[in-house]
C-alpha cells in the first residue's frame, strides 16, 4: 500500500473511532519509518474534510474550497498561503500535528520529525519540484501552495515545478483537471509531449494519451501551442465549452465540448458519444485489472452511446452480448470479444 493510501486510512481511523493501544503504536512506527510518510500525512491532514467530499468536483469554486480548508484547519492554512517564515510556519504545522495526535503516546520522536518535515515543506512552498503518480484505477487530489487544485485520473504522472516566476506542470501521461488560482505575475502552464497549455485563473481538463493530447475548457480561457508542429503555427485560444486535440502531425480546429462529459471521470463515469467499441474498451482498460480485448475489426469499429461506471467493464460486455450478439471468452484477467 502506498503512503498516500496509508495516510488516508490513519486519518480516517483517528476521526471515526478511538484507536486501540496496538493501533496507536502501529501509527507511531509507521510515521517514523520515512519522511515520505510524514509528508503524505501532513498533506492529507490539511486536505481532509473538503476534497474527500464528492460534491467538491466540479461545482465548488476555488474560493469555496479554500474557505472550507480555512474553517477546518484554522490559521495554519492562511499563514502557509501567505508564505510566512519557515520557522513560524513549521511551528504552526507542528502544532497541527500535535492537535491531530494529542491522544497518541509515545510521540516525542514523531513530533520532532513532524516539525522538521513541516520546515522542509514550507521552505519549498515557493520554489520546489514534486512528482505525483496514480496507479490503475486510482485518482488523487493535489492542492498547490498557491491555492490551485489539481485532480489526477488513473495512470497519470504529473511533475510540478514552482518558482517565483512560473508555475509549470508536466503531464507526462494520463489525465488531470486543473483549477488554477489567479496570479498574473506567475504564468501557469501544463506541458505534454504534444503541446503547451497556458492559463490564468481558469478550469480545464487535459487528457494526454499515446496518440495526442485533448484539452477541454470548463471555465475561463486558455491558449495552446503545439510543441512539434512546424510551419509558423500560431497559438489557439480556447474559451469555456471548447476543446482541441493535438497529435504529433496535426492540430484539429477548436470544437464545442460537452463539459459534463469532459469531467465525468471525476465521478468515475465513462460517457460515450458515438465512440467506437475500440475506444470504449481502451477507456475501461485504464481503470480496471480486468482488460477488454477485441479480436474482430468489425466489433472494434461499432459505434456506441451511453454512460457507464468506470469500474464495471462487464456492463459494456453485457450490452454488446445482448445488442450486437458478440461472443465472449473470459480467462484470468482478460475478456476477449469476437464474432
Amino acid at each position: 500500500m502506498n503512503p498516500t493510501q496509508r495516510a488516508s486510512e490513519w486519518i480516517a481511523l483517528m476521526r471515526e473511532q478511538e484507536p486501540t493501544v496496538q493501533e496507536r503504536q502501529a501509527f507511531c512506527d509507521w510515521l517514523t519509518e520515512s519522511p515520505a510518510h510524514m509528508r503524505e500525512y501532513l498533506e492529507m491532514a490539511r486536505t481532509w474534510g473538503y476534497l474527500n467530499s464528492p460534491s467538491v468536483w466540479p461545482t465548488d469554486s476555488k474560493e469555496e474550497i479554500l474557505e472550507r480548508l480555512q474553517k477546518s484547519q484554522g490559521r495554519n492554512v492562511v499563514s502557509l498561503m501567505a508564505a510566512p517564515s519557515a520557522k513560524a510556519a513549521a511551528a504552526g504545522l507542528a502544532a497541527e500535528g500535535k492537535r491531530w495526535l494529542r491522544h497518541w503516546k509515545p510521540l516525542a520522536a514523531a513530533l520532532a520529525v513532524i516539525a522538521m518535515a513541516a520546515t522542509v515543506l514550507v521552505t519549498r512552498a515557493h520554489t520546489y519540484a514534486m512528482t505525483y503518480k496514480t496507479g490503475r484505477g486510482e485518482q488523487r487530489s493535489v492542492v498547490l501552495s498557491d491555492g490551485s487544485v489539481i485532480q489526477l485520473n488513473t495512470l497519470s504522472t504529473l511533475m510540478v515545478h514552482f518558482s517565483a516566476s512560473q508555475r509549470r506542470m508536466e503531464l507526462a501521461r494520463g489525465e488531470g483537471f486543473f483549477r488554477v488560482a489567479r496570479d498574473s505575475t506567475r504564468p501557469f502552464s501544463v506541458v505534454t509531449p504534444f503541446l503547451t497549455i497556458n492559463a490564468v485563473g481558469t478550469e480545464f481538463n487535459v487528457y494526454n494519451h499515446g496518440n495526442g493530447t485533448q484539452v477541454a475548457v470548463v471555465e475561463g480561457k486558455v491558449y495552446t501551442v503545439p510543441r512539434h508542429l512546424t510551419g509558423g503555427v500560431r497559438p489557439v485560444y480556447l474559451n469555456a465549452g471548447e476543446a482541441i486535440t493535438v497529435t504529433p502531425t496535426a492540430r484539429a480546429a477548436p470544437a464545442e465540448v460537452n463539459r459534463s462529459r469532459a469531467t465525468a471521470w471525476m465521478q468515475r463515469r465513462i460517457m460515450l458519444d458515438n465512440d467506437t467499441i475500440a475506444t470504449a474498451a481502451e477507456e475501461f482498460n485504464r481503470y480496471n485489472r480486468l482488460q477488454l480485448k477485441i479480436d474482430n475489426p468489425e466489433i472494434a469499429a461499432l459505434r456506441i452511446n451511453g454512460a457507464f461506471d468506470a469500474d464495471k467493464p462487464r456492463a459494456l460486455v453485457k450490452y454488446l452480448q445482448e445488442a450486437q450478439g458478440v461472443q465472449v471468452r473470459e480467462e484470468s484477467e482478460r475478456i476477449t470479444l469476437s464474432r
